[in-house]
């Protein structure tokens, strides 16, 4: 596991390393993007294709409100643990770590966050590292909250889900109790810290914020192919919430196997016709990816300094 380390360390630390993994992720994005279509070009040339596309500009820029503000308490994060930088370097590196998580394995997007803020701005790359599990931690607790007041009927039905969601909660709000918190910051070189509460209660606001937009841009993704009372989005906001929570359960494999779609997918179905459910699950898959793209790629050359 060392060398692992290690071997990490040494490929994060050089600057043209890091450039050719970050173009190694942006031809992976592009070819995931490419594989989904191929692979399930039968669903997708079977459809009769009726289209709103102007649903399309909503989408990206719920997209893109979303990706501001998960970069915002990103920033926040970073700067209670006292690294310094604008919010367009921020905004940057985050755009491009989300490219990272396109690679099969958790570590690429960590690794690369932490030696990037690193070469950079000199931070330490365990302090990065808490950071990163501040923030999936934040993340957790806002998807569970959005889960309880959105579907809470879907939860009760099935023990797993109930239990699941108790093991996440708790182990997100276990990594916030002072003495925790202060045992992280100390193996980060940080004696004696810890985080104020009223700044994780104001990141997780803004997480539960960005719950509700990912929600209603996955029911306007379904809107582009089929008209949905409005009554709808209730339940779509809570599905979207609810199975980005259990996918936590699998973050930590090399990939979550397809959980996200087949889980979204599912639970869509309760609501419209399973092939609808499907297409939509896939369209907003290739959609994400494609902004991904987009962001990833138009701020790879960004080049932003400076404190606030």
């Amino acid at each position: 596991m060392q060398q692992i380390k290690q071997f990490i360390r040494r490929v994060f630390s050089s600057k043209k390393l890091r450039t050719i993994l970050t173009v190694l992720a942006l031809l992976s994005s592009t070819a995931i993007l490419g594989y989904l279509v191929y692979s399930q070009r039968e669903i997708l040339l079977s459809y009769d294709w009726k289209i709103h596309w102007i649903y399309f500009i909503p989408i990206f820029g719920l997209y893109t409100l979303n990706l501001v503000l998960v970069s915002y308490v990103w920033a926040r994060i970073l700067e209670a643990l006292g690294i310094q930088a604008s919010f367009l370097v921020h905004f940057r590196n985050y755009s491009i770590s989300n490219l990272m998580k396109r690679i099969p394995g958790t570590v690429w997007y960590i690794a690369w966050r932490t030696q990037s803020y690193n070469s950079e701005l000199g931070a330490s790359p365990r302090l990065v590292s808490l950071a990163s599990g501040i923030e999936l931690a934040v993340f957790g607790i806002s998807t569970v909250l959005i889960s309880l007041l959105f579907s809470i009927k879907t939860i009760l039905e099935d023990s797993l889900k109930v239990w699941g969601l108790a093991g996440i909660l708790g182990a997100c709000l276990f990594l916030f109790v002072p003495g925790v918190q202060k045992r992280f910051f100390s193996w980060a070189g940080e004696l004696n810290q810890t985080v104020r509460v009223t700044d994780l209660l104001k990141w997780t606001g803004v997480y539960i914020l960005t719950r509700l937009v990912g929600g209603t841009m996955l029911f306007l993704v379904a809107s582009l192919f089929i008209e949905l009372p409005f009554q709808l989005l209730y339940a779509i906001i809570g599905i979207h919430s609810l199975v980005a929570a259990l996918s936590l359960v699998v973050f930590f494999l090399p990939s979550n196997l397809g959980f996200t779609e087949v889980g979204v997918s599912l639970l869509l179905s309760a609501y419209i016709p399973s092939s609808f459910a499907v297409i939509i699950v896939i369209v907003n898959r290739l959609l994400v990816l494609l902004f991904d793209l987009i962001w990833g790629a138009g701020l790879f050359y960004f080049k932003g300094r400076g404190p606030h």
